[in-house]
Formats: structure tokens, sequence, C-alpha cells
């Protein structure tokens, strides 16, 4: 029996990470470029996967014996030269950033780099309201409801204690942003066996010659780990697609292989 097991606890902090955020989504780069704006940007770096376990084994049973030689022999065959391995893999989920891509809330030109502003933490993390401005009216200060917007076309006027998230309008309300990648996305999972049977082949006069028979097995249990949630307020209540994992699975899938050889 062996056993082999590592586990990595990591923490990445930074104030931008590279840009084209193969993990994070928009936003994981700055949202204020000003001098001094930065300081506001410091937490997890795109690349922050807390937790990291990998565990490795291998069991080669010895078999059972018996003094008959006809029963032993019998056990030789089916019990011997047997060999179960594999390796299992936890990891966290990287960090992301809530946004609003498609609206330039601070007047920048951008709309990729904005943040919305909390109001109410207790709501769910699904409601949210937009500032009118960004839907034709004269004025802002006025928040609609962006589910109901999305879902039957409405406009329901909400207050920012009826809403988890705002989004803005305006450069003055960027030093109240939420914090850069502050969201932890789903981890992923690696379960890998194989199971091999010797075959000696003492007959061929080589030393050590055998028959291996091997079945491999990738994502033993089937678990379709999940990706990069979709964290953008504008596709709340849209297609359903916001914080959904389901639609977020990736395209990986129970592997079996068989294979032989022959080794002297």
């Amino acid at each position: 029996m062996f056993v082999r097991g590592a586990y990595t606890y990591g923490k990445n902090l930074d104030d931008g990470s590279e840009v084209f955020t193969l993990f994070s989504g928009p936003t994981s780069y700055p949202a204020d470029p000003t001098p001094g704006g930065r300081k506001r940007d410091w937490g997890p770096s795109s690349f922050d996967f807390r937790h990291y376990l990998s565990i490795d084994y291998v069991w080669s049973p010895g078999g059972l014996r018996s003094e008959n030689r006809t029963a032993n022999a019998l056990l030789a065959a089916v019990s011997r030269n047997w060999t179960f391995s594999g390796f299992t893999q936890l990891q966290s989920g990287p960090p992301s950033t809530f946004n609003f891509e498609g609206v330039d809330s601070n007047g920048d030109g951008s709309t990729t780099d904005d943040r919305p502003v909390v109001g109410n933490k207790n709501r769910p993390l699904d409601t949210a309201g937009i500032d009118g401005i960004f839907l034709g009216a004269p004025t802002p200060g006025q928040y609609y409801d962006v589910a109901a917007l999305n879902g039957p076309g409405t406009f329901v006027p909400v207050t920012p204690d009826q809403v988890h998230w705002l989004i803005p309008y305006g450069p003055q309300f960027v030093p109240q942003e939420i914090g850069r990648n502050s969201f932890r996305n789903p981890g992923s999972t690696v379960w890998n066996i194989a199971v091999q049977k010797d075959i000696p082949a003492r007959w061929t006069h080589r030393e050590n010659a055998a028959f291996n028979l091997r079945c491999e097995a990738s994502d033993v249990g089937n678990h379709n780990d999940v990706g990069v949630l979709d964290t953008n307020l504008l596709h709340i209540n849209s297609g359903n697609s916001y914080l959904n994992p389901a639609t977020k699975r990736l395209p990986t899938a129970r592997n079996v292989r068989f294979w032989a050889k022959f080794t002297f």
C-alpha cells in the first residue's frame, strides 16, 4: 500500500492581475485608473486558489494462497497480481467580480471596468436596481428593478434598501464600489482510478514476462465541474444565466479506457 498526499494553502493578493482575465471575467483589473485609485483594488488575485489537495495511492494486495497445489493455482489466477491505483485532486475555485459589463457607470468611456455599489447587503444576490438615467430618465437618482426590466419589461421603482446591488451613475460612486474579485466561484474535483491485472508468462522463458490488462477511469464519479459563473448584474432574470451553475458546466464526462500489453 502506497499513499502520498499534498495540501497547499495559498493566498495571492495584488491590485491588478492579467488583462486577459483567464479566470475572473470582466473587471478583474482596476476600475479606477486615476492616481491613487489602484489602492482600492488591493484584494484577491485572479490566480488566488485558496485550497489545493492532491492524494495519490497504489494498492497491490498479496492475494490468497492454499497448500493444495490445484487450489493455489486457481487462487493465484484469480486473486494475485492485481494493482489498484488512482489520484484525487480538490481545488478551490477562482475569484471573480460582480459587474455590469455593458454600462459605463463612471463616464470614463469603458463599459467593462465598472462595479456595483451595495444597497442592502441582507437582500438576495439576484436583486439589483439600475439608475434610470441609463433607461432614458432625465435626471439620475431613481433606481429601477433589473429583474422586472428583463422579465416583463416593466419599470418598477426600487429604493437602495430593497435590492442588494445598485448600478449608479457618476464618478462620485467609484470609491463606494465593491472590492475587486470579491466573489468565489465553485471549486473543481478530479477522481481518477485504474485497475490492472498482470498475468505472468513464465512459459516464454523471459524474465518477468507478463501480459498486462488495465482499465483506467477518468472522472469516475462523472462529476461535472462548474466554471466561472456569470456575475453580470444586467443578466438578472434574463435567460437564467446569472449565477446559474447549470449554464457553466464544463464539457467533461466520465472517460473509460481499456488496454493490454506484453512486458518482458
